[in-house]
C-alpha cells in the first residue's frame, strides 16, 4: 500500500469516528424529538431538498455516494427537510472549513448519510401526525405573519450558526432578536456551571431595566432537583408569580429583579443541562403564547447546535494545531537526525583517530608498566614490606617478600592458626574478617610476639574482588615498624627525662616565638612565678607577656627584643622587669635569654630563656637602701642631739645657778610678781634640762654608750624619796600615793636608770590626769624581779596609739594642747632594754592608764 493511501485511511477512520459521535450526540438528543413534534415544515420542503442536493454534491467525491442518493432521498420525508437542512448544514460547514472532504473516503460519506437518514426516518410518524393537525386548524392572518416572522428568525439564527463559530456573537444576536420579537424587557442566557452556580453570559434589556449581565448566582437560585425536569424537556412559564403557585423564595427572587412574568426554555447538550434561555417581562404580568413558547424552544435548539458547533470547531482546531506541531516536530526530528548523522560520522572518524592514538599510547603504557613493575619488584624486594593475598577462609594464596625465616611455599594454603601462635592469630583474624564482611579496607598498627620479642607492624588490609565486584579474598601489606616504635619510645623517654629536669629547675624555662608571638614551651615553674599554667599562657598568645608587663618596664623589654636582631650566636641578654601575677600582685623577674633558632634569612625566630623571681631580693634591696638612709638620718639626729645637749647644758646650768641666786635675794614672801617669774624660769630650765637628759639617754642607747651599773640600795627608801620629790614639783594639784608590798628592801639595780624610768612614767601620769586626781606607785618585789605599777585616772591611750607608744617623738592622738616632747616613753624603753626589763600598758580612753614595769634583780654578791 502506498504511503499516501495509508495516511488517508488512518485520518479518514479517525474523522469517521468523530463525525459519527457528533451526529449521534446532536441529532439523537431530545431536542430532535421535540423539534419534530412542534415544528411546521410544510412550507420549507423545497429549501430542504436544495440543501440536501448541495450536501450530496459536496460529498460526491466518492462513487458510493452517487449510488445511494436515490435511496436516501426516498427515505427523507418532506416534513423533515428543514431539520435536515439545519443539521447537515452545520456538519457540511465544519467539513468545508477543516477541508476534511479532501481526505474522506466512500465509507465515511455513506456512514454520515445513513446516520442522518436513519434518525430522521425514526421521527417520520411524529411529523405526519403533527402536519395533519395543522391542516385541520387553519391559522389566522396575524398568526401566519407571526409564524412567518418566527420562521424567518429561526432561519436567520440557523444561517448565523453556519456563518460564524463565535458562540458569544450568536448568543448576543439571539437574545437581542428574541427580545425585539417578543417585545419583552429582558432576554438572557443563563449558564449553569459544574458546582451548581450560574451566571448570565448573554443579555438584552430595555433601557429602563437593570442589567444582570456577568452576575453570578448561588446554587440555591436554581436547585439540583430542577435540573432533571429541564433535562426531560420541561418549559417553564410564569404568568403571575403571585397567583401561579410559585414558591415563596422564587417570588422573592423575581421581585428583587423586578420580573412580573417569565418564560424559561432549557439548553441541553448531550442530554445534560447546559443552561437556560429566559425571557423576562417586567412591566406587568403577561400571558405567553404557544408561538412565543415554540420560538424560544426552537432558538434553544439553535443555541445547542451552536454550542456543539463551537466545541467541535475548537476540538478540530486543537487537533489541527497538534497535527501541525507533530509535523513540525517530525521535521525538526528529521533535521536533527541528519545533523546527528553528520555529527556521529564526524565522531566516529574522531573516535577512530583517538582509538589509533590510544592503541599507540597503550603500547607505550604497557612498556612503561613493565618497567614500573620491574622497579616495583626490585623496590619491594629491598623494602621491609611484606605483601600477600588470602582467600575467604584466610588461607594464603600468594606471598611476596616474606620474612627471611619463613618459606614462601610453606605459607601457601595455610591459615593464620597453622602458621602463628594463637595470641598473634587472635589479633590478626578479627581485622581480616571485618574486611571480608564489610568490603571496606582497614589500616591498623598491631604488635605481635616473634621469638619472644615484641614486633610492631603497620598492617593494611583491602578487599580482593573479582570481575563481578564480589569479595573473594583480601590483599594485605605489612610494614615492620619495630625500629621506629623503639626509637619513638626512646625519644619519649628522653623527652620525659628532659621534662622532669625542666620541671625540677628552680627557675622558669621557656621557648618563645618572636614571629608568631606566642610561647611554644614553658615548664611548670612558670606557674609559681606568675600564677598561670603553661596551657593558659599559650591560650593568651599573642597578648602574653606584653599585656602583663608593667607599663614602666614595657620600653625596657621592647629594647631587649630589638637587641636579638644583632645578637651574636650564644649571646645572652639579661633583663629585669615587673610582671603582674594572676593574683594581681606585681613580681620582679630576672630573665636570661638567647636566640634559639633563626629564619632562612638569619633573623631571630625563637628565643630560649630562663626567668627567676627576684621580688624578695628587690624588696630587700629597697629595705636596705631605706635602712641605710634611715640610719644616716638617725646618725645625723644623734649627732645633733649630742651637740645640742652639750651646748645647751652649760647655759641651762648657768640659768639654774642664777635662779638659785635670785631666790636667795628674793625669798618667800618677797615681791610676788618677781618670785613668780623666778619660779617660772626655774621650772622651764629644769624641763629643758630633763629634755636634754632624755635626748642624751636616747643618744647613748642608740650609740651603745648608755651605761648599766647596778648597785645595792634600799628600793623602798628610794621610791619614797622619789615620790616626795615628785609631789613637791606637782604641788597640791595632785596626790602621789606610794604603796609598797615588797619583802626585800635591799636590791641591786642601776639607780640612775630606775630614776629616769619612774620619773618619766610619773610625769606622764601627772601630765595627762585631771587636777585633784591621785596617782599610785605600787612596788612589788620578788626574789628575782622588781615590779612597779603606775596607775592614773587620766585621759587614757587609744588602742591605735598603743602600737607606736614607745617611738621617738610619738604622742597620742587625744592629747589636745597638753605640752610634751614624745621622748619620755622612748627613754623608758631604752632604759628597760639595757636592764632586760619589760613594760606593758593597760589603758582605756577616759578611764585611765596602768603602766607595769618588770626589772630583773641582780645578785648582790656578783656586784
Amino acid at each position: 500500500m502506498p504511503k499516501s493511501i495509508g495516511i488517508k485511511v488512518i485520518i479518514g477512520g479517525y474523522c469517521l469516528a468523530l463525525l459519527i459521535f457528533i451526529g449521534a450526540s446532536v441529532i439523537s438528543s431530545s431536542h430532535l424529538t421535540q423539534l419534530m413534534e412542534t415544528s411546521r415544515w410544510m412550507d420549507y420542503s423545497d429549501k430542504l431538498q436544495d440543501s440536501l442536493q448541495d450536501l450530496l454534491s459536496q460529498l460526491n467525491s466518492a462513487s458510493a455516494i452517487a449510488q445511494h442518493q436515490p435511496w436516501l432521498l426516498k427515505q427523507i420525508p418532506a416534513q423533515a427537510q428543514l431539520l435536515l437542512q439545519e443539521q447537515l448544514g452545520a456538519v457540511v460547514t465544519q467539513i468545508q472549513r477543516t477541508q476534511l472532504s479532501l481526505i474522506l473516503g466512500d465509507s465515511l460519506s455513506i456512514a454520515i448519510l445513513m446516520v442522518l437518514g436513519g434518525l430522521i426516518l425514526k421521527q417520520h410518524s411524529r411529523f405526519k401526525a403533527e402536519l395533519e393537525l395543522i391542516r385541520d386548524r387553519p391559522p389566522s392572518q396575524t398568526t401566519l405573519e407571526q409564524m412567518a416572522q418566527r420562521e424567518q428568525l429561526i432561519l436567520s439564527s440557523a444561517q448565523r450558526i453556519r456563518q460564524t463559530l463565535d458562540l458569544d456573537t450568536i448568543l448576543e444576536t439571539t437574545v437581542t432578536e428574541v427580545r425585539e420579537f417578543l417585545g419583552v424587557d429582558r432576554v438572557l442566557v443563563y449558564r449553569i456551571w459544574s458546582d451548581g452556580t450560574g451566571s448570565t453570559v448573554a443579555e438584552s434589556v430595555t433601557p429602563d431595566t437593570a442589567p444582570i449581565l456577568g452576575q453570578t448566582f448561588p446554587a440555591e437560585v436554581f436547585p439540583e432537583q430542577m435540573h432533571q425536569l429541564y433535562c426531560q424537556g420541561r418549559i417553564r412559564t410564569v404568568v403571575n408569580p403571585e397567583t401561579d403557585g410559585v414558591t415563596p423564595c422564587l417570588v422573592e427572587f423575581l421581585q428583587q429583579l423586578g420580573v412580573k412574568s417569565k418564560l424559561v426554555v432549557p439548553i441541553l447538550q448531550q442530554e445534560k443541562l447546559w443552561g437556560l434561555l429566559i425571557a423576562h417581562h417586567c412591566s406587568q404580568p403577561r400571558q405567553w403564547q404557544s408561538l412565543e413558547i415554540d420560538l424560544l424552544y426552537q432558538l434553544a435548539i439553535q443555541v445547542t447546535i451552536a454550542i456543539h458547533q463551537a466545541q467541535l470547531y475548537q476540538q478540530l482546531q486543537t487537533e489541527l494545531i497538534e497535527r501541525q506541531s507533530i509535523e513540525n516536530q517530525l521535521r525538526q526530528a528529521r533535521d536533527q537526525l541528519e545533523i546527528r548523522v553528520q555529527e556521529r560520522t564526524a565522531e566516529l572518524m574522531q573516535t577512530n583517530a583517538d582509538l589509533q592514538t590510544q592503541i599507540h599510547e597503550r603500547r607505550e603504557a604497557e612498556a612503561a608498566l613493565r618497567i614500573s613493575e620491574e622497579r616495583f619488584r626490585v623496590a619491594l624486594h629491598n623494602s621491609p614490606i611484606t605483601v600477600f593475598n588470602q582467600d575467604t577462609n584466610l588461607r594464603y594464596t600468594w606471598v611476596y617478600n616474606p620474612a627471611s625465616r619463613i618459606n614462601t611455599d610453606a605459607l601457601i594454603g595455610k591459615s593464620e592458626l597453622e602458621m602463628f601462635a594463637p595470641e598473634n592469630a587472635q589479633k590478626l583474624m578479627p581485622i581480616k574478617h571485618r574486611v571480608l564482611t564489610t568490603g571496606v579496607g582497614e589500616r591498623q598498627e598491631i604488635s605481635i610476639i616473634v621469638d619472644g620479642k615484641v614486633r610492631y607492624y603497620d598492617l593494611t588490609v583491602e578487599p580482593l574482588r573479582n570481575h563481578a565486584e564480589e569479595v573473594v579474598g583480601i590483599t594485605c601489606a605489612a610494614t615492620n615498624i619495630t625500629e621506629i616504635r623503639i626509637r619513638e619510645q626512646e625519644l619519649r623517654e628522653s623527652e620525659r627525662f628532659i621534662q622532669r629536669i625542666a620541671d625540677a629547675m628552680p627557675t622558669a624555662l621557656y621557648l618563645y616565638d618572636l614571629i608568631e608571638k606566642r610561647h611554644i614551651y614553658s615548664n611548670q615553674q612558670i606557674t609559681q612565678l606568675i600564677g598561670y599554667s603553661p596551657e593558659e599562657i599559650q591560650a593568651m598568645a599573642p597578648t602574653f607577656p606584653q599585656n602583663l608587663i608593667h607599663p614602666d618596664d614595657q620600653s625596657k623589654c621592647t629594647t631587649a627584643i630589638k637587641r636579638f636582631t644583632t645578637a651574636k650566636e650564644g649571646e645572652i641578654i639579661e633583663t629585669e622587669y615587673r610582671i603582674q601575677h594572676k593574683s594581681g600582685e606585681w613580681r620582679w623577674l630576672y630573665s636570661r635569654e638567647m636566640v634559639f633558632t633563626r629564619t632562612a634569612n638569619g633573623l631571630p625566630q625563637q628565643i630560649l630563656g630562663t626567668a627567676q623571681d627576684i621580688t624578695e631580693h628587690k624588696q630587700a634591696e629597697l629595705i636596705r637602701l631605706a635602712l641605710a638612709q634611715e640610719q644616716e638620718l638617725r646618725q645625723l639626729q644623734l649627732n645633733f642631739f649630742s651637740m645640742a645637749s652639750h651646748e645647751f647644758r652649760t647655759p641651762l646650768s648657768t640659768i639654774l645657778a642664777s635662779v638659785q641666786l635670785l631666790k636667795y635675794y628674793y625669798p618667800e614672801g618677797s615681791d610676788h610678781k618677781i618670785r613668780r617669774n623666778i619660779d617660772r624660769i626655774e621650772t622651764t630650765a629644769k624641763t629643758m634640762t630633763q629634755l636634754l637628759n632624755d635626748i642624751l639617754t636616747i643618744n647613748r642607747a642608740e650609740t651603745g654608750k648608755l651605761e648599766f651599773t647596778p648597785r645595792p640600795f634600799e628600793l623602798e627608801k628610794f621610791c619614797c624619796h622619789l615620790v616626795e620629790e615628785m609631789q613637791v614639783n606637782a604641788g597640791s594639784n595632785y596626790l602621789i600615793n606610794f604603796i609598797s608590798q615588797n619583802q626585800y628592801i635591799l636590791v641591786c639595780l642601776d639607780e640612775k636608770l630606775l630614776r629616769s624610768i619612774l620619773m618619766n612614767l610619773l610625769s606622764n601620769a601627772i601630765k595627762y590626769s585631771p587636777l585633784g586626781s591621785q596617782i599610785d606607785l605600787i612596788l612589788t618585789c620578788s626574789q628575782s624581779t622588781a615590779t612597779f605599777q603606775i596607775k592614773d585616772s587620766g585621759i587614757g591611750i587609744p588602742i591605735e596609739d598603743q602600737k607606736k607608744l614607745f617611738g621617738i617623738f610619738h604622742r597620742g592622738t587625744n592629747i589636745g594642747n597638753i605640752p610634751g616632747t614624745g621622748l619620755g616613753l622612748a627613754v623608758v624603753r631604752k632604759c628597760l632594754d639595757i636592764q632586760g626589763g619589760m613594760i606593758s600598758v593597760n589603758s582605756e580612753v577616759g578611764v585611765g592608764t596602768t603602766m607595769t614595769i618588770m626589772i630583773p634583780l641582780h645578785d648582790q654578791s656578783a656586784v
